[in-house]
């Protein structure tokens, strides 16, 4: 830990998709409730990236996943922590260690 931050020695980055009507409709569709959710995605290139330093952290929380595209989409609910980084230019970003990722596959 460093004045505070978590240090994450490697993670892919998942993009936040916040109160997205049309998302949430499509996990309900698959029989998922999401009123606690967080709904996430992994990029189509996925990033990883070492050594990430993270600010705060969303521990043990209940997260909407999804991959795929609109012909073959695939939704799931994961119960794992996800970690949140200031970047140099002051905007957010989201990331799942390696761990957790392997396990949302």
């Amino acid at each position: 830990m460093l004045n505070g931050k978590v240090c994450l020695t490697e993670a892919v980055r998942v993009v936040r998709v916040e109160e997205d009507a049309e998302w949430k409709a499509e996990f309900e569709a698959y029989g998922y409730g999401t009123d606690m959710w967080a709904t996430y995605y992994a990029d189509d290139e996925e990033v990883w990236r070492e050594d990430v330093y993270t600010e705060e952290v969303y521990e043990d929380a209940t997260y909407g996943f999804m991959c795929g595209n609109k012909t073959d989409r695939r939704c799931y609910g994961f119960t794992v922590d996800v970690y949140k980084a200031i970047e140099a230019d002051g905007s957010c970003s989201f990331w799942v260690t390696d761990e957790d990722y392997a396990t949302i596959g």
